[in-house]
């Protein structure tokens, strides 16, 4: 057999790490031998991929969490240039470290480990274990062992807290020390896990993939404390892959806590760890204090090691002229200035600067010089809009620019905006407060003045119990200045606090530019500074356990955080929030209509779903027999809804929820110690429903009943005490009921009447209609219009003999002539079908003619209900996109010493400002 070998020297003396007798610092990754389908266990072309994957990351350093790694990774570390620690299998252990009935279990495999690794040059430390108890003889065993065979190598002692030194090893390795990162004058300190990849703060990564951008900050905080405190050697963030397996039953594992995912695709964290790791360290940002046309000297620092920068090769662009600097001198840990030559440019423009170790990029810059280049703004102005008011109603319209805005003042709500004759808004406006609504809202007052050319609409009310006034300011080329007042916001701290509004769903396109942490960010990160996101990808087919061939940043499903069977939710780009923006446009498609948010820099927009209403467990609704157990959901909300749960294992413990509709639904969250319910609808069963299910994902629709006929209806779910063999309990689990309601019925607020109508219920001459109503009008001119959802549209209607012919238009299309005329009264009657529509939002319009045939007796109109045809009367989400503009962001849960700003504090009458311009 034959083995490459290498040569070095590595020591430790007083509180440094030696490599070759300089000082170095240890950045670098924790990993797991494991893949997507061999679990743990990998092969050796994967190996090679990681290492050169942690290269790329400018890592210098592996950890082998927590045993010893695969000799392919150590072959490749070796060959391409990485430092790695490696760990003996022992972990979380307490009452075994000072028991001596197990020295020999402890030192056997440790001395395997060191005879089998020791003739590896990458191999810079030996880790006596992980997350133990301190001190103990068994370690102490290991540590002499060390020192007595392979004296060359220090030995590391991986703690479960974070300390500040220990003496069972020659370096001490904290974990998690948040910001009181500190070093020792007397020992090396080592971090051997810190700056935790987001991946257990499960609500917060469903609603917003953005907690992994702002983790950022984090990774280049530590880099460069670890860099600059004397006595840290460095440390290995918390993990390199993600500890995800996706099981034909479903995902199972500790979560997405890589900078890779089991793919070895880049996550955002990948990039953001190759900036705050970079050796080539310049203030990222505006270069000011320089004369327009003079050379430009750009202040560097070197982090590297041994290597100096004229290692590397360094190219430049500004403006048309680019060239490559030469003569560069700046040590290793040493700081210098480089100097682009002079040459025509002006403030505000950019300078790149990108560094490269052979073909691999290093780093990469592009610094503004003087100024940066922000987007300007048309200021407030215009010709005061009109306003047109009555006992209902307030419609607000442009006269410089196309625009309408309608406000319900009973509702106290804002139910549509147009711009250029297009629907851009759609609902709103909506208080968030930690990316939830606090509470149905309640309006109790809606005032309209003119003030300063401008219409302002001033709506009160509550949002719970969270008393908010919200004015809304329109000037007359259509920009709405939104300023919302929290009377009693919540006296904790809160993740982040904004305005809402809901926009067309036809809303696809999200486009931006914000001061992000730094210049440079690949084409797909979600963190860049300026770019176009779409609602849905172009191309690739989802599946899963299925190899993905798009980035990251276009995932469509993330199964480990909603499940094996969840359904697709837009890419991780469009709904990720973009905070510090300048400008952010969504639109349908990138030119058509929508809205712009103006900022000066400190507000965030974040897209997210609407979704359809639930009734709750927690519901006075939801009736209960037996013994159930009301709590917490262990799968967690998803915007707000399933936050609590109900569960029984009794035998014939039973829910019923008593509706209208025509279908109910329900979502539970599946796990592992669930069984099997039997569901009746009306007294008969419908299905049995087995709830059992791997992972941690979030409450799914499980059991959807077919068609109902429209009317009242009983739903119960019953422990039925069974279970598959796989499950670890019989429990029955309720998290929310979900009516379905295709019918709006004439007496529904979901109609709109003009003209003179009558309204009869529970008379005798309404026993056979829907709900036994109707409404009639002979009126000329008169209608009954509703606006709806789906792919076509029945009406139902009464015929008889004093009926006459309705004129029936879908979307404003050449009316059909229906005449209601009977022999006798028939009710429920289908008088009209429209199909084949495009799923979206249309509006049919009922309309009295004034007109009958020879044989009938009077002109009446006479209307029961509008019936909806959809695709699915049970789709994952409602209509609409949700904008929400934050004046204050944050990531509170990330947890695990990771920095998160400060924390959000809103008191008495807090109040901020959202700018949204209607856009044609």
């Amino acid at each position: 057999m034959s083995r490459s070998v290498g040569f070095r020297q590595v020591k430790v003396q007083g509180n440094k790490l030696l490599v070759n007798g300089k000082p170095v610092h240890l950045l670098g990754v924790n990993h797991h031998s494991m893949t997507r389908a061999l679990g743990r266990s990998t092969t050796p072309a994967l190996e090679e991929q990681a290492v050169r994957l942690y290269k790329e990351a400018n890592c210098n350093f592996i950890r082998t969490s927590h045993y010893p790694p695969t000799p392919e990774l150590l072959q490749w570390a070796d060959q391409i240039g990485m430092y790695v620690e490696v760990e003996a299998p022992v972990s979380f252990q307490n009452y075994t470290v000072d028991d001596p009935a197990y020295v020999d279990t402890y030192l056997a495999q440790y001395a395997e480990m060191v005879e089998r690794d020791r003739s590896h040059a990458c191999v810079i430390e030996w880790s006596l274990g992980n997350e133990s108890g301190l001190g103990g003889v068994n370690f102490y065993s290991e540590h002499a062992y060390s020192h007595e065979v392979d004296p060359s190598r220090p030995t590391v002692f991986e703690d479960r807290r974070s300390g500040s030194g220990g003496p069972q090893a020659d370096i001490y390795s904290g974990h998690y020390p948040g910001g009181g990162a500190s070093g020792n004058a007397n020992q090396p300190i080592q971090y051997g896990e810190f700056a935790h990849v987001p991946c257990y703060n499960l609500d917060t990564l469903r609603a917003d993939p953005a907690a992994r951008n702002f983790w950022g900050r984090s990774i280049a905080n530590f880099a460069t404390h670890f860099r600059t405190t004397d006595g840290i050697v460095g440390g290995a963030i918390w993990a390199a892959i993600d500890e995800v397996f996706e099981l034909p039953a479903g995902p199972v594992g500790y979560g997405d806590w890589g900078i890779i995912d089991l793919y070895r695709r880049r996550k955002p964290e990948f990039w953001l760890t190759q900036k705050a790791f970079s050796p080539v360290q310049i203030a990222d940002g505006t270069l000011t204090g320089l004369t327009p046309g003079s050379a430009v000297p750009v202040p560097v620092t070197n982090w590297y090691d041994h290597s100096n920068l004229n290692e590397l090769s360094i190219t430049w662009r500004l403006g048309d002229r680019s060239g490559t600097l030469n003569g560069i001198n700046v040590p290793a840990r040493q700081s210098g200035t480089l100097t682009i030559p002079a040459g025509p440019w002006s403030a505000g423009d950019i300078l790149q600067l990108t560094f490269r170790r052979g073909t691999a990029i290093v780093d990469d810059y592009r610094l503004s010089l003087n100024a940066r280049t922000t987007p300007s703004f048309t200021p407030v102005g215009g010709t005061t809009p009109t306003v047109a008011e009555t006992a209902n109603r307030i419609v607000i319209t442009g006269v410089d620019a196309p625009f309408t805005m309608v406000f319900d003042k009973t509702a106290a709500r804002l139910v549509e905006a147009t711009a250029g004759g297009a629907k851009v808004l759609t609902g709103g406006p909506d208080l968030v407060i930690s990316r939830l609504t606090p509470g149905p809202w309640t309006g109790t007052s809606t005032t309209v003045t003119t003030s300063g050319g401008q219409a302002v609409v001033t709506l009160t009310g509550r949002f719970g119990t969270i008393d908010t006034t919200v004015k809304m300011a329109v000037d007359g080329r259509g920009l709405l200045t939104t300023t919302y007042t929290i009377a009693n916001p919540p006296g904790d701290p809160v993740s982040d606090v904004g305005i809402a509004y809901t926009l067309a769903d036809r809303t696809d396109t999200l486009t931006w530019q914000r001061d992000a942490q730094w210049t440079t960010y690949p084409d797909d990160h979600i963190g860049r500074p300026s770019g176009t996101a779409t609602k849905r990808r172009t191309a690739g087919t989802d599946g899963y356990r299925t190899q993905p061939t798009w980035q990251w940043s276009q995932d469509t499903h993330s199964y480990y955080l909603f499940g094996k069977d969840s359904a697709a939710h837009w890419t991780n780009d469009f709904r990720s929030a973009k905070a510090n923006i300048r400008l952010a446009r969504a639109t349908v498609g990138s030119t058509g209509p929508g809205v712009q948010v103006e900022s000066d820099g400190t507000d965030a927009v974040r897209l997210a779903p609407v979704y359809p209403s639930v009734i709750d467990d927690a519901s006075p609704q939801v009736v209960y027999s037996g013994t159930w157990t009301h709590a917490a959901a262990a799968g967690g909300p998803v915007d707000g809804r399933f936050d609590t749960e109900a569960v029984s294992n009794t035998t014939g413990a039973s829910a019923q929820l008593t509706f209208t509709g025509t279908g109910v639904g329900l979502y539970a969250a599946p796990r592992g110690d669930l069984g099997i319910v039997k569901i009746s609808i009306d007294g008969t069963v419908a299905a049995t429903v087995d709830l059992y299910g791997t992972g941690k994902p979030p409450a799914r629709l499980l059991f959807r009943s077919s068609q109902l006929p429209y009317g009242q209806h009983t739903i119960k779910v019953e422990c039925t005490g069974n279970k598959n063999p796989m499950s670890t309990g019989t429990y029955a689990l309720l998290n929310a009921f979900r009516v379905a309601n295709q019918v709006a019925d004439d007496a529904s607020d979901r109609i709109t009447y003009t003209g003179t109508w009558s309204h009869d219920a529970n008379r005798s001459s309404t026993s056979g209609d829907l709900g036994r109503t109707e409404s009639y009008s002979r009126q000329t001119g008169a209608t009954a219009a509703t606006t709806f959802w789906g792919t076509g549209v029945r009406i139902i209607a009464p015929k008889g003999l004093n009926e006459g012919i309705a004129e029936i238009s879908v979307d404003n299309e050449t009316p059909t002539r229906v005449d209601l005329y009977a022999g006798s009264k028939q009710f429920q009657q289908s008088v009209f079908e429209r199909t084949g529509l495009t799923e979206g939002e249309h509006t049919v319009s009922v309309r009295v003619t004034g007109q009958k045939n020879a044989s009938a007796t009077d002109t009446f109109v006479c209307l029961d209900a509008f019936e909806v045809l959809t695709a699915d009367p049970f789709a994952f989400y409602a209509p609409g996109v949700n904008m929400i503009t934050s004046a204050r962001i944050n990531y509170p849960d990330l947890d695990w010493g990771n920095a998160e700003g400060k924390a959000i504090r809103l008191g008495s009458n807090w109040s901020a400002t959202a700018r949204v311009r209607l856009l044609p």
